[in-house]
């Protein structure tokens, strides 16, 4: 009898198995782009929609872009370039809190 019971598991599993092996309808979208903080990014999604899948790998680009942008110590624009070669004056307690350094940023662009 107990037997009987573990076939019936057995096949139970086997066919939820089965059943749940249906094939996927989903594919990988991917894009290569060149040129982002110095170096060639890849970004992959496995998705069931490509057009959602296109849409989040546009995000996922224009973020990369927008810290490049503004973290980049090769760029003379980037936040983190200009703090590291702005001279704030004495009066200054934070250069992104002083008008006349942000003034002195604003002219260096």
């Amino acid at each position: 009898m107990k037997f009987k019971g573990m076939m019936s598991a057995v096949c139970f599993t086997a066919a939820a198995t089965l059943a749940a092996a249906v094939p996927a309808h989903a594919e990988w979208v991917n894009r290569v782009t060149d040129g982002i903080m110095g170096t060639r990014i890849t970004v992959e999604i496995w998705s069931e929609e490509r057009a959602k899948a296109e849409a989040a790998i546009d995000a996922v680009l224009d973020e990369m872009r927008h810290i490049d942008e503004s973290m980049s110590t090769y760029k003379p624009t980037s936040e983190v370039s200009w703090s590291m070669h702005a001279r704030p004056t004495a009066r200054c307690t934070s250069a992104r809190n002083c008008s006349t350094c942000w003034s002195r940023r604003k002219s260096t662009r």
